[in-house]
């Protein structure tokens, strides 16, 4: 009986790899097309919409409007005044009648006593340096003179004659000469000469 039954299991073993071989166990073709036949099915039982069309009124296109730019104003040019610059001390002095005289020179003027006359000389010194001034006149007058410094300060006044004066200060100097006295006459112009000496 043992053999009986050891038998009938390899019978049985083989008749389930003969089914198996032979394609009787599930096929998946089967199965696709069953399902594709069930979707087809479901699709005709359910009605296809129509595409309905819906009208989308058209948009109207912005038209650009000119923009309005109120016109520039081009200014008037303004005349530039001219810049007229106020004279120095020096140029006064100058535009006055000064005039120029230098270490070694010796300068002769007149001096109208009735119009209170007088002769600005300019010189130009140096700190350090010295300087001697001589004024003579005719005989029947003796003149005088200021002397002063680059400010304007007078250094010394109604003099005929400075000798080494030491300069303090670089700049332009002035001496001043003038007539001296009320005896004199009035009525004639009276000459002088001044010399000066810087060292």
């Amino acid at each position: 009986m043992k053999l009986k039954s050891i038998s009938l299991l390899l019978l049985l073993a083989a008749l389930i790899l003969l089914v198996a071989a032979c394609g009787g166990g599930i096929n998946e073709s089967n199965i696709e097309a069953t399902v594709e036949a069930r979707v087809e099915e479901q699709l005709a039982a359910k009605p296809t919409p129509i595409p309905t069309s819906t009208l989308i009124p058209p948009t109207a296109t912005p038209t650009a409007m000119p923009t309005q730019v109120p016109p520039t104003a081009t200014p008037t040019p303004t005349p530039t005044p001219t810049i007229i610059p106020s004279p120095t001390d020096l140029q006064k002095l100058l535009l006055a009648g000064a005039a120029w005289i230098t270490s070694g020179e010796t300068k002769s003027g007149t001096i109208d006593v009735k119009t209170y006359d007088y002769d600005t000389w300019l010189f130009n010194g140096i700190t350090g340096q010295r300087a001697t001034m001589s004024l003579s006149g005719n005989d029947s007058w003796t003149p005088k003179f200021s002397f002063l410094d680059p400010e304007g300060e007078v250094i010394t006044k109604y003099s005929t004659l400075v000798t080494r004066h030491p300069l303090l200060q670089t700049g332009t100097y002035r001496i001043v000469v003038q007539s001296w006295g009320f005896w004199i006459d009035t009525s004639i112009p009276y000459s002088y000469t001044l010399s000066l000496t810087i060292q």
